[in-house]
């Protein structure tokens, strides 16, 4: 999901892993660009959780909505974990989720499971981690841990954890 306020630093770790990996990599994009959202919206993020909320719908929601409609996938697999979030606590396996079934294979998954198939697949960690930041979304709704007194406020200004793709 490239939104368009990405990290010049995601789009650099994607652009290695689909090469890497040899990933066959669909971008799925909001129909709008960031300048013609912010000249529509303003700059919604700063408008609290109901502006969030609406800056996710433009750039995230609609856009996977669109292109699950187009390509009607039969599964989803997300790599969301119950450690993550609060929100993450309850969710099951297998939901369906826009007209799919959505499957969260790694759901139990704590963050040492992560790391140690990491390091034992050679995988690259993102390098923005190494920055303090524990979870990395757009430029305009995530800070490191350096930028925030509480953990919970590195994304969405601590309005709220979740976009709304995995809600």
């Amino acid at each position: 999901m490239n939104t368009g306020y990405l990290f010049k630093e995601t789009l650099a770790y994607a652009k290695y892993l689909k090469s890497e990996l040899d990933l066959n990599v669909v971008e799925i994009k909001p129909k709008l660009s960031p300048k013609t959202i912010e000249n529509k919206y303003g700059q919604l993020w700063l408008n609290g959780a109901a502006g969030i909320e609406q800056f996710n719908s433009l750039t995230k929601l609609q856009p996977l909505q669109q292109a699950l409609a187009k390509t009607k996938p039969t599964i989803w697999l997300s790599g969301v974990r119950r450690q993550q979030s609060q929100e993450r606590q309850n969710m099951l396996f297998a939901v369906e989720r826009f007209n799919t079934a959505k499957i969260h294979p790694m759901l139990d998954w704590t963050d040492k499971m992560v790391h140690e198939y990491m390091v034992k697949n050679h995988l690259p960690r993102h390098p923005l981690e190494a920055e303090g930041y524990l979870s990395v979304g757009d430029t305009v709704t995530t800070q490191s841990l350096h930028e925030v007194d509480d953990p919970s406020d590195t994304r969405f200004m601590g309005f709220k954890r979740e976009c709304g793709l995995h809600a």
